[in-house]
């Protein structure tokens, strides 16, 4: 879809650009006199032909890394669209316990409003410390082991009250 119409984009660039590159060399070639057109092969082939190499590596760099970011934002929009379509609460951490990616159900569960209000911050910021230190230790020994684990967390809901959770921690 989108991805390859914007390779085929891309492609017609590169040969443009190098299309005309290549008429504007012909032109002045073409239109030169000779004897100036010979001395101006003799002088400037050489620089004029590694030029073009460390052009056409800069552009083909640039092409690289445009497409890069391109497939890198599909399958960025395709992440996002999964976590948020999800049903079941759903979130990443880094190594200090900070959310760095969440779904609306985490944010219903630890009613923070929003998703993106949970990034940055870590479980104490919504659960009372014992709580909090809990899961914090149940993830420290999931990445000691690097093993995944199945946990029993007990978590606070809406009236206060405390309920048991399955978790899978990876």
């Amino acid at each position: 879809g989108a991805l390859f119409a914007t390779r085929r984009t891309a492609a017609r660039s590169l040969l443009a650009l190098s299309g005309a590159t290549a008429i504007g060399s012909a032109v002045g070639a073409f239109f030169l006199p000779p004897a100036i057109r010979d001395q101006l092969l003799l002088e400037l082939a050489l620089p004029a032909a590694a030029a073009n190499f460390v052009a056409m590596i800069l552009i083909g760099t640039a092409v690289a890394n445009d497409l890069r970011r391109v497939t890198i934002a599909a399958e960025n929009t395709l992440y996002r669209s999964i976590m948020d379509a999800f049903p079941e609460p759903l979130n990443g951490k880094d190594t200090a316990g900070r959310f760095i990616a969440a779904n609306p159900a985490t944010a219903e569960l630890m009613r923070a409003g929003t998703a993106a209000s949970l990034i940055g911050k870590t479980d104490q910021d919504f659960y009372p410390v014992d709580i909090a230190a809990a899961f914090r230790h149940d993830e420290e020994t999931v990445l000691a082991s690097g093993k995944p684990a199945i946990v029993e967390q007990r978590v606070a809901r809406r009236d206060g009250s405390t309920a048991w959770l399955s978790t899978l921690k990876t």
